[in-house]
């Protein structure tokens, strides 16, 4: 059984040569009657306006989930259909999709691979997990993490048996299930790609390369079929990142804003020249970024403090980096590496793997920090606790002897795998003569309860347009309902 589902999980996981088919036609087959458009992606869809305008940001966009949506060609023709869409349209994309990884590993590795992107909409598509829970976890990760629309679909037609359709068919009614709850995006992309296959009179192996990855035009289906969901609609976007005008007083005293010192209002929002002008703001979220602008030739420079420290004593305000995969492979060789009580620092991390058997059951580790020196010894079968407590692993999270296995390669005996420890946030706060509205974010990855933020003006002059606060719209409680 066990060499089955190996067998299985190599087919899903290696490419084969693609096979050639017309061009996708300019009109695609309609999704069924009811589907809502654009109804959960209102924000996407006026940032992508926006993004246009001078001094605006780019829009952010995170590729997650596993090898379908990690797929280059569908991600590029993607990003290409939005800007088509939106003329000018400024986007910038990263992937942290990992190949073979359904959601039952995936969920493992949510954590460092979701907070840090800052994504503004997320692009997610996976496997499993509707038996045990897992992708609802993943899907109640990215709601409660962060402020992004998240746009998720049913699979396309793949190559297996009736079986596996049958199967197929229930997972992407579940996946609709999910979006309904969590009020995410949903394309039935399922449905579309039956229509084409029946309109077009094209075998189900026309647009696949192998039982399951898509030829290009496979890719571009899928992707054309989410782009066009980029409309705009009746819905309005949700509350959960509001923009606080600072020139506005009658915005500040809404949102609990006051300022000490020299403060002035100007058309831009409110300027500064004197140290110890203070900014203070009670806020309910995990996020807060500053809108700043530059007037030359005066820069000014300003410490944070959240709740009364600066953001890089917060534990919560730390990521983990994704550990680096073994030799064999492009697992993560470690799907979780769990932070502790011990306060963090910024450190380029080592886990230098020994003794490790060719099928990657037995090893030992020591943990070493580039600046922090050695952190502690591991070895195969026992959960790990760094020296200095701030690092922790389940033995169950190491993934060598599964990569050995499944890939049919063995581990070398000896092989150093990285991770990074780095702030979500800022201490201070500085602008640069020629900036200009400049959005920084001073913390990230806080509990969604109340904080408070104080700005401190230290050298020189300051002008801020405004603070922004991000406020996920659901806890990260499996019980809990939306807010």
């Amino acid at each position: 059984m066990e060499a089955r589902r190996d067998q299985l999980l190599l087919s899903l996981l290696l490419c084969s040569a693609s096979s050639a088919v017309a061009a996708l036609p300019a009109t695609l087959p309609a999704e069924p009657a009811g589907a809502a458009m654009g109804s959960q992606l209102a924000r996407t869809v006026q940032l992508l306006e926006a993004s246009s305008q001078p001094g605006q940001p780019p829009v952010r966009v995170l590729f997650y989930g596993q090898s379908i949506v990690e797929q280059g060609r569908l991600q590029s023709t993607f990003i290409a259909e939005l800007k088509k869409q939106f003329p000018g349209a400024q986007i910038n994309a990263v992937s942290t999709a990992i190949g073979g990884y359904m959601a039952p590993k995936l969920v493992r590795t949510t954590p460092h691979t979701v907070v840090f992107a800052r994504p503004d909409l997320i692009v997610f598509d996976d496997y499993g997990g509707d038996k045990d829970g897992t992708y609802e976890e993943i899907i109640r990760y990215l709601r409660s993490h962060t402020t992004a629309d998240v746009i998720l679909w049913s699979p396309h037609v793949d190559n297996f048996n009736a079986a596996m359709d049958k199967q197929r068919d229930a997972e992407g009614e579940f996946r609709r299930s999910i979006a309904e709850k969590y009020k995410c995006e949903f394309a039935d992309v399922r449905a579309v790609w039956k229509q084409y296959l029946e309109e077009s009179k094209l075998p189900r192996t026309a647009l696949l390369r192998d039982p399951i990855h898509n030829t290009t035009d496979g890719c571009e289906l899928i992707a054309r079929i989410l782009a066009r969901h980029f409309v705009k609609s009746d819905a309005a976007p949700s509350n959960a990142v509001q923009t606080i005008a600072l020139n506005d007083a009658g915005a500040r005293s809404a949102a609990g804003v006051t300022l000490g010192g020299d403060w002035a209002s100007n058309a831009s929002g409110i300027s500064a020249s004197a140290a110890g002008a203070t900014v203070n703001i009670d806020f309910t979220g995990t996020r807060l970024d500053v809108l700043g602008i530059t007037e030359p030739p005066a820069a000014g420079t300003m410490s944070a403090e959240v709740d009364g420290q600066p953001p890089s004593k917060i534990a919560a305000a730390w990521a983990v980096s994704l550990p680096s995969p073994a030799p064999v492979g492009w697992f993560p060789a470690v799907n979780r590496v769990s932070v502790g009580q011990t306060p963090l620092v910024r450190d380029d991390w080592t886990l230098h793997f020994h003794d490790v058997s060719p099928d990657g059951k037995t090893y030992r580790f020591e943990l070493k920090g580039k600046l922090s020196g050695s952190d502690g010894e591991g070895e195969s079968g026992k959960d790990f606790g760094s020296t200095s407590g701030r690092f922790s692993m389940l033995a169950s999270d190491v993934t060598l002897a599964e990569t050995a296995r499944v890939l049919k390669k063995p581990m070398p005996a000896t092989f150093d795998v990285t991770f990074r420890t780095f702030p979500l946030g800022r201490d201070l706060y500085q602008q640069k003569p020629g900036d200009h509205q400049v959005l920084l974010t001073l913390v990230d990855g806080l509990p969604n309860t109340r904080h408070t933020l104080k700005l401190t003006l230290t050298g020189g002059a300051a002008t801020l347009r405004g603070l922004v606060v991000h406020c996920p719209q659901w806890s990260d409680s499996p019980d809990a309902a939306s807010k």
